[in-house]
């Protein structure tokens, strides 16, 4: 790889993770919009897959197929008799513009983007939404060795359309799969779109129709029926014609089937063995379910019909079984739906229940204060014990302009208190005129409900300052008395 491109994927991780903070920031703020979980996990694949394509989108046409299928798909959609003319169709508006690799190899990129978004989508419906990312990565991590991106190959767009059979066929799990006009509809335009982006797709055209023709009833199944036998008379026309090509292709049967094991996942990392067998396993113990059953029955006879061609037409390599690397990608995430729930991420602890204060831990009625426990009636302030209008300072009493004290009568410096009049040491509260131990109230001299404030005990008008007793203007500090 150059040093350009080393540093253009460089940029692109740190726009990712710039990408992935800001995105945190705003989810974790109090009160913030959070973003969708399923469109930060799709934004999080594009820009994965973005990454692993870019060195190979700029890489130039350095073999004959890509050059081949540029020139196809810009002067002639059907001169290719080894495949069908869907791929040249969709990227000719890109190839009557400019022969660019990277021009070219945008619209085959979109397919493989499309088939990683799938994956995603179905993966999560099927085991959650990790186990959908997880399946999706796997899936970009499969991007260089495909032969799709590199030689402008059909192989994505076979593979997301080889995903919509399957999310079609899961339509077709429930025992009353809705309208069957609508679903014969799709199913037949799936079909063709699916052969005719590869010829080897009227292999599982043909376990989809198997698959789906009980549910759809007659009338649907003749049109299916009737859609994959116009397909397959295409096909057909195609392995007459690669019974006369005797160069290429596998030596052996041996050399075939380390062909098909180099396309596997598990080539890339032995380790993908493990969710590989358990996505197998789970298809299978699935088989009561149409989507499931076409997923086994594709697994199983896509590398049949390819040993089929080495054997009586023609293939190039056993790379060919590449094609349902999606659908083994979608079984092995899959399967992550038996993990035991102890592999989840824990939700936070809150209080269990059995810690939260149960009904009879909490107060008990005959624990609340009795009404006779509460202060009575009795010994409420009455009415007659609050300062009546009469006990507060009557008008006359309120200090008169001619009282307030004049700025002569304001206290000289010599009037100050000196420190004669400053409280003395012996006038401080001695120590025995201390609350003693005894005068403290004793339990028994608790507030009773008899000892409670009575209302006679309570301040009565005679007892409040009478108006005669508020310090009248002559009883005010005159400037003599300074």
């Amino acid at each position: 790889m150059s040093g350009a491109g080393s540093l253009e994927i460089a940029v692109l991780v740190a726009g990712t993770s710039l990408v992935a903070w800001r995105a945190w920031r705003e989810g974790v703020g109090e009160g913030a919009s959070r973003p969708r979980p399923a469109a930060l996990d799709a934004a999080f694949v594009a820009i994965a897959a973005l990454v692993a394509a870019w060195p190979v989108l700029h890489d130039p046409f350095a073999i004959d197929s890509p050059v081949l299928r540029a020139y196809f798909a810009r002067q002639d959609l059907f001169g290719d008799w080894n495949h069908p003319f869907l791929p040249y169709l969709l990227n000719r508006p890109v190839a009557v513009l400019t022969l660019d690799p990277v021009a070219l190899r945008a619209v085959p990129f979109l397919w493989f983007l499309g088939a990683c978004l799938t994956l995603l989508a179905l993966v999560g419906r099927e085991a959650g939404r990790a186990a959908g990312l997880l399946a999706a990565l796997w899936l970009v991590a499969e991007l260089r060795r495909r032969h799709g991106l590199v030689d402008l190959g059909d192989w994505d767009l076979a593979g997301l359309v080889l995903l919509a059979w399957f999310a079609w066929a899961r339509r077709l799990d429930p025992p009353d799969p809705g309208p069957r006009l609508r679903t014969v509809a799709a199913g037949a335009a799936l079909l063709a779109a699916g052969v005719l982006s590869s010829w080897l797709m009227l292999v599982p055209a043909a376990v989809l129709v198997a698959v789906a023709a009980p549910r759809l009833g007659r009338a649907g199944a003749v049109v299916l029926l009737a859609v994959l036998a116009a397909l397959g008379l295409l096909a057909a026309r195609v392995w007459s014609f690669g019974t006369g090509v005797t160069d290429g292709g596998p030596a052996d049967l041996a050399g075939l089937l380390a062909g098909m094991a180099r396309e596997t996942p598990a080539w890339r990392n032995p380790l993908m063995l493990l969710p590989i067998a358990a996505g197998i396993g789970w298809a299978a113990a699935g088989i009561g379910r149409p989507s499931w059953r076409f997923a086994l029955g594709s697994l199983a006879a896509v590398p049949a019909a390819v040993a089929a061609a080495w054997a009586w037409s023609h293939v190039n390599g056993g790379y060919y079984v590449g094609l349902v690397t999606p659908l083994l990608l979608l079984a092995a995430g899959a399967a992550f739906a038996i993990a035991p729930p102890a592999l989840a991420i824990a939700p936070p602890a809150f209080a269990s229940p059995a810690s939260i204060a149960s009904p009879a831990s909490l107060a008990s009625p005959a624990s609340l204060a009795s009404p006779a426990s509460l202060a009575s009636p009795a010994s409420l302030a009455a009415p007659a014990s609050i300062a009546s209008p009469a006990s507060l300072a009557s008008p006359a009493s309120l200090a008169s302009p001619a009282s307030l004290a004049a700025p002569a009568s304001l206290a000289a410096p010599a009037s100050l208190a000196s420190p004669a009049s400053l409280v003395a040491p012996a006038s401080l509260a001695a120590p025995a005129s201390l609350a003693a131990p005894a005068s403290l109230a004793a339990p028994a001299s608790l507030a009773s409900p008899a000892s409670l404030v009575a209302p006679a005990s309570l301040a009565s008008p005679a007892s409040l300052v009478a108006p005669a007793s508020i310090a009248s203007p002559a009883s005010l500090a005159s400037p003599a008395s300074l």
